[in-house]
């Protein structure tokens, strides 16, 4: 795969070899990549730090970490929804519901009430 830009020293980015103006054969996937966050209602980079580092989810009392380790987590795509539970009891959130009821830190959801 062909990256677009690269990652400096102070962690910016920037276009490779002036690829920013020869950006007409990377549109497309820019916009497929738009296109999939639209359609999930969360940008993909939420999402997959959600899946690599864990998630908080609102509780009734507390605020609950969920982590993918467990096998039984899931993402299901077509129902833009994340499951997590145990043997017998699961639950899932709505992906679009991102800081509402569930979100990659403690504070954000505490931010909320």
């Amino acid at each position: 795969m062909k990256r677009l830009t690269k990652k400096r020293q102070d962690c910016s980015y920037v276009v490779i070899n002036g690829e920013f103006y020869n950006i007409g054969e990377h549109i497309d996937k820019l916009g497929e990549l738009e296109d999939i966050e639209d359609e999930l209602g969360i940008s993909l980079i939420t999402l997959f730090k959600a899946y690599t580092d864990g998630f908080y989810v609102k509780g009734e009392e507390e605020k609950q970490y969920i982590d993918f380790e467990n096998s039984l987590n899931a993402i299901a795509f077509k129902n833009k929804e994340m499951f997590y539970g145990h043997k017998w009891s699961f639950q899932y959130v709505k992906l679009y519901d991102y800081g509402k009821t569930w979100a990659l830190t403690k504070e954000e959801l505490e931010n909320d009430e």
